[in-house]
Formats: structure tokens, sequence, C-alpha cells
């Protein structure tokens, strides 16, 4: 009796625990390709600081805190209605192409509003002599805001791979591009010495276009992003049921307004500085605060996986730490304090 009692806890157990398991390894699906992205991007920071002056990475900082705060808004809470409405609705077909013509019209309405002004919205955000990056940025937003459909439905129908899957390419992608035009395309035209690579490279890259081309890796990595999602788009009837707009904008709305607070307080501070101090000191401010920032950020994640790990219960043996720790390279919590890594990891984050 006590065997089949032992048996029926552990099928218990077995059953409650496969949930978990599936919770855990698609939330590390998810959630890694995002963080992996996000931490690459981080460490392009150099790159950008070694090829360009501070005013130009400041134009760099200040376009990227505007998309950050615009895709909250373009977004307007669609994918968490998506999800919401999926569940309760018994027709998810019909929840999906309504959020879908929801984000292609006004994705469309912005792209070919911020394209016919472009002009003065680049004179408003101190772009004046570059219009061609409100352009730009128009596209990748209107791409981004779209493609949230499609991934939000992959995951809703717990599609973890061909979602991780196109969400790395995306990253692949955009950064490629960027060690391409920035690091070998300027590394050759700027190159005294002769290459076989110079005759191509000067065919398809314009060191007049400078930062430009950050933006235009980010452009291709969104219409590919969106190209690799067609089957998402156009598997699906295009039928929108107004009835059912009305309700999920109804709970849409105050996503947005929670959105746009987060963000707000995010990223206002990199959309200020260019208009709180005048002329190319402004931007200039604004680039080197901006690396700096990217910078706390790496730090932050040190510091927290510092105290996670000297705050684990049963595991302060002190040469078991060394070795998880990274050994001499990033010492642990009780041998110094987080300003002694943060002298150590910024030499090398800065060149």
């Amino acid at each position: 009796m006590l065997h089949n009692r032992h048996i029926r806890k552990s099928s218990h157990y077995k059953i409650n625990l496969n949930p978990l398991k599936k919770l855990a390894s698609q939330t590390a699906i998810y959630g890694l390709p995002t963080i992996v992205g996000r931490l690459l991007n981080y460490f392009l920071t150099p790159l950008y600081t070694y090829m360009f002056s501070p005013v130009e990475f400041g134009d760099v900082t200040s376009a990227y805190a505007y998309v950050s705060f615009l895709l909250v808004f373009l977004t307007y809470g669609m994918e968490t209605t998506l999800f919401r409405f999926s569940q309760s609705e018994p027709e998810k077909e019909k929840v999906y192409s309504t959020a879908l013509i929801y984000l292609f019209s006004t994705s469309i309405l912005f792209i070919v509003s911020v394209c016919f002004f472009a002009q003065p919205i680049a004179e408003k955000l101190k772009f004046s002599g570059h219009p061609e990056y409100v352009v730009w940025f128009a596209f990748i937003l209107g791409f981004d805001a779209f493609s949230s459909i499609p991934f939000a439905k992959l995951r809703e129908q717990n599609k973890a791979r061909r979602f991780a899957i196109i969400r790395s390419l995306n990253i692949a992608i955009n950064i490629g591009l960027n060690l391409f035009f920035i690091w070998f395309c300027k590394g050759v035209y700027e190159s005294s010495e002769d290459s076989v690579f110079r005759p191509l490279v000067e065919i398809i890259y314009d060191p007049s276009i400078g930062i430009g081309y950050i933006f235009i890796s980010n452009l291709a990595a969104s219409a590919i992003t969106v190209l690799l999602l067609l089957p998402e788009i156009v598997s699906v009837k295009w039928k929108m049921d107004p009835e059912l707009g009305k309700r999920m904008m109804k709970y849409s709305l105050p996503l947005l307004i929670a959105g746009l607070a987060g963000m707000i307080n995010e990223t206002l501070d990199r959309t200020l500085i260019p208009h709180l101090i005048p002329g190319e000191l402004g931007k200039s401010q604004n680039g080197i605060y901006g690396a700096c920032y990217k910078i706390a950020i790496l730090m932050t994640i040190l510091v927290l996986c510092n105290d996670m790990l000297s705050n684990i219960p049963g595991h302060h043996d002190e040469h078991q730490l060394d070795k998880v720790f990274c050994g001499r390279r990033f010492p642990r919590r009780n041998e110094c304090s987080s300003n002694s890594t943060f002298s150590q990891f910024v030499p090398w984050y800065l060149y």
C-alpha cells in the first residue's frame, strides 16, 4: 500500500512539473534571443564610439530614444490584447486578423505621414541636414510595429522554435551589416594600403552616409523579418470584426498609457539633452551620455550577478566561487566593491 501511495505521489509530481518544465523551456526560447540581442547591441557601442565622433553618436542616441517611445505608441498594447482575446473569444483567427488589420493600417498611416513631413520633423528633432534618417526610421518603426502581431501569434500558438529562429536572424542581420559597413567597409575605404576588396567597397560604400549605415542595417533587418513572417501574415483571411475591434481597442488603450509612462521614464532624458544644450555641444553631450548609459546597464547586470552568486545558499566554498565567478577577472563581492569591478570593465568597453 505504501509502495502504491509512493507511485501515485511520484506521478502527481511529474504531472505538476511538466507544465513548469514547458514554461521554463519556452521562457528561455522566447527570452534568450531578446536578451542576447540586446547584449550584443550594447557591445556594438565601442565600435560606434571608436568610429564616430560624440556629435555623430549623439544623433544615434537621440534617434533610438525616439524609436523606443514611438514603438510603444505604434503597437498600443495590441500584443497583450491579442493574447487576452485569443483566450476568451471562440474565433481566434478573427481576433488575429482584426489585430493584424489594425496594426497594418496604423503602420501604413504612420509611414506615409512621416515621409510626407520628413523635412520639418528632421528640423524639429535636430536632424535638419538628414531628413533621410526620419524616412528610414518611419519604415523601421512601421515594420517593427506590424511584425509584433505575427510574433505574438507565434507565441500564442506555442511555436517557440520558429519565433526564436526569426528573432535570431533579425539580430544576426542587424549586427552583421553593422560590422560589414562600419568596421569592414569603412576600414578598407580609409586604409592607405591596397586591398583586393577596395573596388567592391568603393561601389557599395559611401562615406558621406556615416552613421546612416547603423540605421540602414536596422532597416534591412526589420524588412527581412517581415518577409520571414509572410507565412503568418498571408495564411489568415483578412477580415475585421468592428465590434470585436472596439472591445480590443478599449482593452489595449490602458496598456498604451502604462507603456508610455514607463518608456518616458526610461528615454525622456536622451530626447531632451539636445534641446536643453544648444548647438553641437548638446549632441556631443548626448552621445557621451548615451554611451555611459549603456555601460551602466551592463554594469547593473554584472553587479546583480555578483549579488546573486554571493547569496546562493550552500555555495560559499571559496574554491568553487572562484571558479564560478570567472576567477581573478571579476572578483567576488566580498573581495571588492562594485567600483573596483567597474574600473576593470570600463577601459575594455571604451578601448
